[in-house]
């Protein structure tokens, strides 16, 4: 399990709300280089919750793994129980000298 991974893994286990009726659902990430397939899933009460989620897992997934290039983009699509996807969340990462510098 690479750093990402962990940290990933311990990021949606912190993240899980309490409540009475939750789902599960299945973050699968892709830090523009390579993919991660979650097999364990959350069980989270609200698509809210969901979003929220992926969406805050993002920012993180990019400090991580700052790019060697000049463009990244890092992604993490939802499934359900069912597995069909339901929400993907993306963060675009694209940098470059404006006076054509390189260094």
């Amino acid at each position: 399990m690479t750093g990402t991974q962990r940290h990933r893994k311990a990021f949606w286990s912190s993240s899980k709300p309490k409540g009475h009726s939750m789902s599960r659902y299945y973050f699968d990430t892709h830090d523009g280089v390579e993919p991660f397939r979650d097999d364990v899933g959350l069980d989270i009460e609200t698509l809210e919750h969901v979003r929220r989620a992926a969406i805050e897992a993002l920012p993180d997934m990019a400090r991580e793994d700052l790019p060697d290039g000049e463009e990244r983009t890092f992604r993490v699509s939802v499934r359900d129980e069912q597995g069909g996807v339901i929400f993907v969340a993306e963060l675009a990462f694209r940098s470059g000298w404006l006076s054509g510098k390189t260094g």
